[in-house]
């Protein structure tokens, strides 16, 4: 009978942790999304892991789709952990962004 209530507890404690997780992964997996589908969260959370957004900023509007394209390719051989879908979300809205905006280009003081 101790087994059986072992058991029992062992299941209870199961199906209570599996239901948690799926309560509190829900908000984090809608951010997720939202963060993977906007170009600017996209660099900011990216591209600034080994370089600072001047070099960027510094492109902007000199570069074509296809220019924006080659450089996002090159930076994920280099290890940006970005995947295809964010790739061509973060080279869509580069080539759209004026030279000079935010939050790639800082503000002159």
């Amino acid at each position: 009978m101790g087994k059986t209530r072992n058991g029992l507890v062992l299941v209870i404690l199961c199906v209570l942790c599996v239901s948690g997780l799926a309560l509190f992964s829900a908000p984090i997996a809608d951010g997720a999304e939202a963060v993977a589908n906007d170009g600017a969260a996209l660099v900011m959370n990216s591209c600034t892991l080994c370089h600072d957004t001047q070099r960027v900023c510094k492109a902007l509007g000199n570069k074509g789709k296809d220019g924006w394209d080659i450089t996002v390719t090159k930076m994920i051989f280099k290890g940006a952990p970005v995947d295809h879908e964010q790739k061509q979300v973060i080279v869509d809205w580069l080539w759209n962004l004026p030279a000079g905006s935010p939050p790639v280009c800082p503000k002159e003081k």
